[in-house]
């Protein structure tokens, strides 16, 4: 699904339509990996802040 606010202009490759279905699979892919790494159980009462920072930095290790 596209944003409708993109910062980015629609022509900005020439490209992009060979490239965009991957790049998007692999953020969905890497975002599974991240949830993957955190116990639900664990953040069942926990503010959405603290588990997108806890997915931050789970991505960033997977990504190290």
């Amino acid at each position: 699904m596209k944003h409708p606010r993109s910062y980015q202009r629609r022509s900005a490759s020439a490209n992009r339509s060979d490239y965009e279905p991957l790049f998007i699979r692999r953020v969905h892919d890497l975002s599974k990996w991240g949830y993957d790494r955190l116990c639900a159980s664990a953040y069942a009462t926990e503010e959405e802040t603290d588990i997108t920072g806890d997915l931050a930095e789970a991505i960033e290790n997977i990504l190290d």
